[in-house]
């Protein structure tokens, strides 16, 4: 909170103030202009809301660049944001309340895998990464929608574990939210649908399959038709795919990202994003991360491998490697190069493995007792 009210406007911040104004002011008729960015509606939404209470008369559809420009849109829109000081607390708002949400998590799903000992770490550990206290106060998209895949995830494990429809309500609900901040987020449902899977895989000779097997359905369908609902049950085509489909607005955005092109600098070289640099990533992981956070890491992992595996759960190890597999090898193969914050996404998993992997290490059964002082 007293990070952002010390940092300005960020370059991307006033781009998603004005397109969520815009989708507050005059609806379904601006998620195409959103669509220029690639910026599903909710986040925007949400941290426009704020400026849009304190002053709904901007005259959206005379500003420059409605509703063809976004660039030049959010330019015109700039002067509304003064005085600047109060709209960018505000503004940010929305992201550090879901970054509170996220450390909830944290920690409940690591005390919950590995004891409470395991959830303070966890959390400790994310309360100390500078890139989560970098990006958890500004009004992107990277920290929400980090916050709100992690959470749907947890609560898709916690029905693996304990199927209700309760859960099922509630999972289906956080993973269509995932679905409308970032595009991203259609990785969370894929993730969610394994974890369904193996829940599945689990009880298949059990007599509750069908049940469970009619509750994961429901919970992937409910999350659908809330997206689709979010874009007013559109049906088109999309330059994305050469067929008609629902909600085009969404996946013309997903292809301005998929072609996104802008030059990049890296160790002296000059590329495009999507510029096939497959080393980005795994290198910006070693330069970005502070060297305690990944010695902790891989001492973390290591204990973790080591550990007895009677017990252990299809669904939960599907629920922790489902994601940051799948979103890792996205990342590597085909994505946009142009900066760390776009494996925030990993973060919240790296948190649980070093929470319940120095907790194995430091306090197991063959433990010595000079590793719990490392750890402190």
């Amino acid at each position: 909170l007293f990070g952002a009210r010390q940092n300005s406007l960020t370059a991307d911040e006033p781009a998603y103030i004005a397109g969520g104004y815009a989708v507050l002011a005059r609806g379904q008729a601006a998620l195409p202009m959103l669509a220029q960015r690639g910026y599903p509606p909710l986040l925007a939404t949400l941290e426009a809301l704020p400026v849009y209470l304190a002053n709904a008369d901007v005259p959206v559809e005379q500003l420059t660049g409605w509703p063809a420009s976004y660039d030049t849109f959010t330019l015109s829109f700039k002067p509304y944001l003064e005085p600047l000081q109060r709209s960018e607390l505000a503004a940010r708002m929305a992201t550090i309340c879901l970054t509170v949400l996220l450390g909830a998590v944290v920690f409940r799903w690591g005390a919950q895998l590995w004891g409470p000992l395991a959830g303070l770490i966890a959390l400790a550990v994310m309360t100390l990464d500078p890139t989560m206290l970098a990006h958890g106060r500004l009004a992107h998209t990277d920290a929400g929608a980090t916050a709100l895949g992690t959470a749907a995830l947890y609560v898709v494990w916690r029905w693996a574990r304990r199927p209700t429809w309760g859960k099922t309500l509630l999972a289906g609900l956080l993973l269509a939210f995932t679905l409308l901040a970032k595009v991203s987020g259609v990785l969370w449902l894929a993730a969610a649908g394994l974890v369904v899977l193996a829940a599945l895989w689990e009880r298949r000779r059990g007599g509750r399959v069908a049940t469970l097997a009619g509750q994961g359905a429901a919970m992937l369908a409910l999350a659908g038709l809330i997206w689709w609902a979010a874009y007013g049950f559109t049906w088109g085509h999309s330059a994305a795919f050469p067929f008609a489909l629902p909600a085009p607005d969404y996946w013309d955005g997903f292809q301005y990202l998929r072609t996104y092109t802008t030059d990049v600098y890296a160790l002296g070289m000059r590329q495009a994003a999507h510029s096939g640099w497959w080393w980005y990533f795994p290198l910006a992981f070693l330069i970005k991360n502070p060297l305690p956070l990944l010695i902790a890491l891989v001492i973390a992992l290591l204990a973790l491998l080591r550990r007895p595996s009677g017990g252990r759960r299809y669904a939960d190890l599907v629920a922790l490697t489902a994601f940051p597999l799948l979103y890792g090898l996205v990342a590597i193969v085909d994505g946009m190069t142009i900066g760390y914050r776009h494996l925030l996404p990993l973060h919240p998993f790296l948190y649980l493995a070093i929470g319940g992997g120095l907790v194995a290490w430091a306090w197991g059964e063959t433990a010595r007792p000079w590793r719990r002082w490392a750890v402190a």
